[in-house]
């Protein structure tokens, strides 16, 4: 990590229209994931409620590790901007080195547990054998994927730490965007594409991130 300065510089005058310049990339990109998830909802609602039932409840096992990378993130994005913010280039750079290690690893670790114990995991919720048995490859199909998502936030939050919060947003509706698009394809078996349901959905949501 060089010595540039932050992307975007505080400024006491103009404090109002620097925060809303910093906030609303994220908001737009949270506004577009939710939207998105309702688009693929809709998808799975012509496969009948077992499905719904099992994309819902697989999308809460495979999204609950995010929540464990949501607080790893926040931590990195004050440390590095602290760092960044006090011209302490060497010290951010090690921040980041060492939360793209932790983010892997952690990654790993819960890709590990969702692809061996996805029945186990919905389980907990109390899912009917038939909300199992659909859930099942929707879980395995990201568990992978989880490695790459930790790493994806991570690094949206390194650049957050930086004053950019629009590449994240540029990213992450991108991603978003293929995996809708994919999803569509795959869950409704749209032109030659093989109708496979809540693993098409699965796969859309590995293809296309969180």
């Amino acid at each position: 990590m060089n010595s540039k300065e932050p992307t975007l510089k505080l400024d006491e005058k103009r404090l109002s229209l620097t925060v809303i310049t910093l906030a609303w990339p994220v908001v737009l990109q949270e506004a577009t994931w939710t939207i998105f998830a309702m688009v693929t909802m809709f998808f799975i609602g012509r496969l009948g409620a077992s499905a719904i039932t099992a994309v819902g409840l697989s999308e809460t096992v495979v999204y609950l590790p995010a929540i464990i990378v949501a607080g790893l993130t926040v931590g990195v994005t004050a440390i590095v901007a602290r760092h960044v913010g006090a011209r302490e280039p060497e010290q951010a750079s090690i921040i980041v080195r060492q939360s793209m290690l932790i983010a892997f690893i952690l990654g790993v670790f819960f890709a590990i547990i969702l692809w061996f114990l996805p029945d186990q995991l919905l389980w907990i919720f109390r899912a009917r054998p038939d909300v199992i048995e659909l859930g099942r490859d929707y879980i395995r199909v990201n568990a992978p994927a989880t490695i790459s998502v930790f790493i994806l936030y991570n690094g949206a939050a390194i650049l957050r730490a930086l004053g950019d919060t629009r590449t994240p947003m540029i990213v992450m509706i991108i991603v978003e965007a293929v995996g809708v698009s994919l999803g569509y394809v795959l869950i409704t078996g749209y032109g030659a594409a093989p109708t496979l349901g809540v693993l098409g959905a699965g796969i859309s949501r590995a293809r296309g991130g969180d």
